[in-house]
């Protein structure tokens, strides 16, 4: 029975040690992080700056004919029905 309770707390100590260990890990580097951060502040500073610019996607009618101008079709089906399409695709009760 002593065994199993010096080898309990052996196992905790090294639980304590193995978790100090990798906090501090973590804070080095969270502050490594942190040192980086104000590059990355500039670079969404320049990204709300073109926000303002919007995606203007080519018209539907500019869609080829053939296999490439179904697909593209039945992505923009998906895109904006997705539940009409898959319901309509599903097996049904009926359908067996």
């Amino acid at each position: 029975m002593k065994k199993l309770g010096y080898g309990s707390i052996f196992l905790l100590i090294l639980a304590v040690i193995a978790i100090g260990v990798l906090s501090s890990e973590l804070s080095a580097e969270k502050s490594k992080t942190a040192e980086i951060q104000p590059d990355e502040t500039e670079t969404v500073q320049t990204g709300q700056a073109t926000a303002g610019v919007s995606h203007n996607p080519p018209s539907l009618d500019d869609v080829p004919d053939g296999p490439e101008g179904e697909a593209v079709k039945r992505g923009y089906e998906l895109v904006n029905n997705t539940s009409e399409v898959l319901r309509a695709d599903a097996a049904s009760v009926e359908d067996g």
